[in-house]
């Protein structure tokens, strides 16, 4: 069943005409584009009799905006047509095979007989009509006149589809919905979607499917690829199906682990005493619940793997505890993993500096106490004079206040 691809009508007039007296108009021929692979079956041409017999109608290639190259062609009788401008349906012995692109009908004259015998319409039409004059092709009209002609063609394999989404050779692609989606081509009826790992590892998933979106299975993307995927989509109708292109694009890994506490390069983190640092904590990264790796670094010594958890901190072990340090840099790291795409993203280091807490000690002080002496439970009196930390850092322990029945020591 034959269907029109490409066509313009409107009002006939008589001009121009092949003529070979001063003139010496040899042909003339009109533009036209179809937008997909077809086999022309018959073309329709604005005509009328002339005082020859025959002329012939080639289907040509363009180039440069000429005609170039005969593609097919068929010599016809129309001595039986009236003077009259109608369309005249020529059909050729066997199809045409034309891919997309532009074309020109010709129309050459046989006997050297020829007057007018091409009607062509108004200008509004799209123009594209041209005749070969002394062997050169040039315009018909001023604005170009058009031809009236249509186009006709069987029932042609669909083209390839196009427009992938991800997009072609796309990087980093946020894939978490798991859809492909392309446009139609042209002419095809039905599609078939292959996926995989490499180009030429692809699996079938789906076929006969109209739409032009799929979304995957997560067996599917478990299955099928990790972190780059290629895919194609076959287009199919009742005259054949067309293998489509292989597109790929890689996968983005999971988002980053933001907010750390304790902040980045946060400074005065207790290690000791009532306030010190118990656990590592962070937010997930926006809309997604990936499963985190927390790497701690002591200083000098690589990475270690802490834990490997769902939840939004970490509980430092007392064997960690225990390997801190006052006034000493550490790192740490809290790694994204994505179970599904097996993916895993690397996070920030953070950095924090520990210290001292600020811890006081309280003693007693008895009501007839010595003004330089202090009571300490288990101990007795003790000079105040002998409360001073000795151990490192920067600071020392000293006496901080005397108030009411108490004096206070410890490190600020």
């Amino acid at each position: 069943m034959a269907a029109k691809v490409a066509y313009w009508t409107g009002s006939y007039y008589l001009f121009p005409s092949i003529r070979h007296d001063s003139q010496n108009q040899t042909a003339l021929a009109q533009e036209f584009t179809i937008d997909s692979d077809y086999d022309i079956e018959y073309v329709k041409l604005s005509m009328r009799k002339n005082n020859g017999s025959t002329i012939t109608i080639a289907l040509y290639t363009e180039s440069g905006g000429e005609p170039d190259a005969s593609q097919g062609s068929k010599a016809i009788d129309a001595s039986g047509w009236s003077t009259s401008c109608a369309l005249r349906t020529i059909t050729f012995d066997a199809p045409i095979s034309l891919t997309a692109g532009t074309y020109f009908i010709v129309a050459t004259e046989n006997s050297n007989l020829g007057t007018q015998w091409c009607c062509s319409t108004a200008a509004a039409g799209p123009g594209g009509a041209m005749k070969l004059v002394n062997g050169s092709w040039v315009a018909v009209g001023t604005p170009d006149r058009t031809f009236g002609f249509e186009v006709w063609a069987s029932d042609a394999a669909p083209s390839k589809p196009t427009n992938p989404d991800p997009a072609d050779d796309a990087t980093d692609e946020d894939f978490s919905d798991l859809t492909l989606d392309w446009d139609d081509g042209g002419d095809a009826d039905t599609f078939d979607v292959y996926v995989g790992d490499a180009a030429d590892n692809l699996t079938l998933i789906v076929s006969g499917t109209i739409l032009t979106t799929r979304t995957l299975t997560s067996t599917q993307r478990d299955d099928l690829f990790t972190d780059h995927c290629y895919w194609r989509i076959d287009a199919t109708n009742d005259q054949g199906t067309t293998t489509g292109d292989v597109w790929d694009f890689t996968v983005a890994g999971p988002g980053k682990a933001t907010t750390p506490v304790p902040n980045d390069d946060q400074e005065e983190i207790y290690i000791a005493g009532i306030d010190r640092l118990t656990e590592l904590s962070w937010s997930a990264p926006a809309g997604e619940t990936p499963t985190y790796k927390v790497y701690f670094t002591l200083p000098g010594e690589s990475p270690v793997l802490m834990d490997t958890t769902t939840s939004l901190y970490y509980t430092l072990s007392s064997d960690l505890l225990d390997a801190l340090d006052y006034f000493s840099i550490y790192e740490w790291r809290v790694d994204t993993y994505d179970p599904v795409s097996e993916l895993t993203t690397t996070g920030d280091t953070w950095t924090f500096i520990s210290d001292k807490s600020h811890s006081f000690t309280t003693y007693s002080r008895r009501s007839d106490y010595d003004p330089d002496k202090v009571w300490e439970p288990g101990t007795g009196w003790v000079d105040i004079n002998s409360f001073e930390y000795t151990g490192g850092g920067r600071y020392k322990g000293r006496l901080v206040a005397i108030g009411h029945n108490c004096v206070y020591f410890g490190s600020l």
